[in-house]
């Protein structure tokens, strides 16, 4: 059973600080029912710091909204979910794909399209954490998110 802790923040950290600045990286979160993927949203863009954050509220007013507008696809409330989520920054070509798919949808919003534009998200790879909301505190959870950008692929 999910609980929502009140705060959801996301602080992503590079290798070495090499010049890289974290502002702007799109962070999000998937939610899985019986382990399999069921509802994804994000928790934003990260400021100077590289901190994302998100509030229960929030969430449950995404939710609400997806589920309105989807009924078939959201039949299962959030709150039944399990309570492991995995938090992840889609980068590289990944990133650069699901911009353009959501570019050529009538489905996303000007706002998402204006976000999915400003993300600096292709700089780095994908990368994600899975965190347990049951072994966090209600009110705050707060996890740390290694980034590495695609030049140090090589």
């Amino acid at each position: 059973m999910l609980s929502l802790p009140a705060v959801i923040a996301v602080q992503l950290t590079l290798p070495n600080a090499a010049g890289i600045s974290l502002h702007d990286i799109l962070v999000a979160f998937d939610f899985q029912w019986h382990g399999h993927y069921y509802y994804g949203a994000w928790v934003g863009l990260t400021d100077a710091s590289g901190m994302a954050q998100t509030t229960r509220e929030s969430v449950g007013q995404a939710f609400a909204e997806n589920r309105a507008l989807f009924p078939m696809d959201y039949k299962v409330p959030l709150e039944e979910c399990d309570s492991r989520v995995r938090v992840l920054v889609t980068g590289n070509q990944d990133y650069v794909d699901r911009r353009r798919m959501a570019e050529s949808s009538r489905l996303v919003t000007r706002e998402a399209l204006g976000v999915y534009t400003r993300a600096r998200n292709a700089l780095f790879r994908s990368t994600s954490a899975t965190v347990d909301l049951a072994d966090s505190p209600l009110n705050r959870i707060y996890t740390e998110i290694l980034l590495v950008p695609v030049a140090s692929e090589q």
